[in-house]
């Protein structure tokens, strides 16, 4: 499902496009992948100081020329590099570059694009591992007005993208692979900052060699809010998606739409305590080979999402006690035991479908004001649908329970809440009121 595609520059943009327009060239760069070509290129940014850096076809090998740059290719206020296009362009760290830095980006600054072309942080020159350091772009220190755009990302020691502490920007048709670092990393401080808005990216086999296996590890690592996503495929990474807020306040939501993670070793999605308010639609999840496909520490809502689990434990999604109000709403769940786990107050589970799971399709534990309304839950053997611990003043209704699915309820069950309208069917599909484990329990339930 990943997307390859990517926009092709044409080889010779318009000059008239742009007032100041200059070719790295013309400054003594040769993009022949041998020479390096770093003195030039910064010659050719420091004759302008607004307008268009062009490369046209080839490799382009740079490295930091002091000890104290933060990239190789330093960007300054309304500059635009343009390349003729990904895997025509490229900018490829030299063997001797140092480790601790990034291939091209800006600290601070304003109306920065990068476009068109291919950057390779030739993370083979080192067996030197890094956890965030070594990037591709880099935008940090409060940087406005930023553009990445048409680029694929390879190689790097660090994170693929880096956007620190930078705002009203956008990122789009990129992809990003083999990187040992986080592949997207974007970390937003300021409430009143413009929203950055990600679209069309495609990030394999990323954040697996970091120095340490910290909890920031993942595909997608979001810190701060008010961030749009959509169009984003994850495989083959550590995670898929690290979201938290940890030190921020006043976080606005973040909102993701059609994201595909699949394959991943740990949680496709991983949600901490501090994470702001994030929204998921249409989205499809494919849990870890070792780990939860989702867990929640934090509100989160769900809607048109498929959840998988190849392996039967842990659970396939766990919303956690701190993830109040969380909501899953037409989401089909498959495998796990249980399926879908809740200890969060509030919770609402609204017409989803549960398939094939071992023993529970839902674990309700310690928990308060659930609604559970129109679901179904389809096992394809003898299993428990329902696991209710230490649950009040939560409604249970028009749920439909197929293939011997069995009702359990715990002991400390409290009659505070209300379970009505439930339907029980037999693998032949007839209704059987005998799976009613507790029925003084329930009003009114198996109704046909």
């Amino acid at each position: 499902m990943s997307n390859d595609k990517l926009i092709q520059a044409t080889s010779s943009p318009s000059i008239a496009s742009c007032d100041y327009y200059v070719n790295v060239k013309n400054f003594g760069a040769l993009g022949d992948g041998i020479k390096d070509d770093t003195l030039a290129i910064k010659n050719a940014i420091d004759s302008i100081s607004i307008g268009t850096i062009f490369f046209p076809p080839g490799t382009y090998v740079v490295k930091p020329l002091k000890s104290n740059d933060l990239q190789a290719i330093t960007m300054k206020s309304n500059l635009r590099i343009l390349g003729s296009g990904v895997g025509i362009t490229t900018l490829k760290f030299a063997n001797s570059a140092r480790n601790n830095c990034a291939v091209v980006g800006i600290f601070g600054g304003n109306n920065v694009t990068i476009s068109s072309l291919t950057i390779d942080g030739n993370k083979q020159r080192t067996s030197s591992k890094y956890d965030i350091i070594g990037e591709g772009i880099e935008f940090n220190g409060g940087t406005k007005r930023f553009w990445i755009t048409d680029v694929h990302i390879k190689n790097t020691l660090g994170e693929g993208i880096d956007i620190d502490q930078s705002y009203d920007g956008s990122i789009n048709n990129i992809v990003i692979e083999d990187c040992q670092g986080n592949g997207l990393h974007i970390s937003t401080y300021d409430p009143n900052s413009e929203r950055i808005n990600v679209s069309n990216i495609t990030i394999r086999n990323c954040a697996h060699g970091r120095k340490s296996v910290s909890t920031r590890t993942a595909a997608v690592v979001l810190r701060g809010g008010h961030l749009n996503i959509t169009n984003i495929n994850i495989s083959d990474s550590d995670r898929g998606f690290h979201i938290d807020g940890e030190g921020m306040i006043y976080l606005k939501p973040i909102k993701i739409v059609n994201a595909n993670v699949e394959n991943t070793t740990r949680q496709a999605v991983f949600m901490r305590e501090s994470a702001p308010v994030t929204y998921f639609t249409n989205s499809s999840f494919d849990g870890g080979s070792d780990s939860y496909s989702v867990r929640a520490y934090s509100e989160i809502h769900f809607d048109h999402c498929n959840f998988s689990k190849a392996s039967v434990i842990p659970a396939c999604v766990s919303i956690e006690a701190n993830a109040t109000h969380s909501s899953f709403n037409h989401c089909s769940f498959k495998g796990g035991s249980p399926s879908l786990s809740i200890r969060a107050d509030g919770t609402k589970i609204t017409h989803s479908t549960f398939l094939n799971f071992p023993k529970y399709s839902l674990y309700l534990r310690e928990a308060k004001n659930l609604n559970i309304t129109g679901n179904i839950m389809m096992a394809n053997q003898v299993s428990h649908g329902v696991y209710f611990q230490k649950i009040d003043h939560s409604a249970f209704s028009l749920n439909n329970f197929n293939q011997a699915t069995l009702f359990i309820i715990d002991s400390s069950f409290n009659h505070s809440n209300l379970i009505t309208n439930n339907i029980f069917k037999k693998l032949d599909g007839t209704i059987d009121r005998s799976l009613n484990v507790y029925e003084h329990n329930f009003i009114g339930g198996f109704v046909q």
